[in-house]
């Protein structure tokens, strides 16, 4: 994933957590974007395997860049 900056990725329970490691340890992590991050694979955890298997995911933030997501 890390290599492919601005697409869209397979959103799992993994890629949560991964994207959420890699802004805090970038320091971009704040209160607000970590209750989303908690929200996000709290409420992910709950949908069926057809809409899990099927999401996808791009991030974006002040128009910068992270790891392999576009945050614009």
């Amino acid at each position: 994933m890390g290599s492919q900056l601005g697409k869209t990725h397979q959103l799992s329970a993994g890629s949560l957590r991964e994207a959420k490691r890699e802004m805090e340890s970038s320091g971009m992590m704040n209160e607000s974007l970590n209750e989303i991050f908690q929200c996000a694979e709290e409420h992910f955890a709950k949908e069926p395997d057809c809409v899990k298997n099927n999401a996808k995911m791009t991030l974006h933030w002040n128009g910068k860049s992270l790891g392999g997501y576009q945050l614009a």
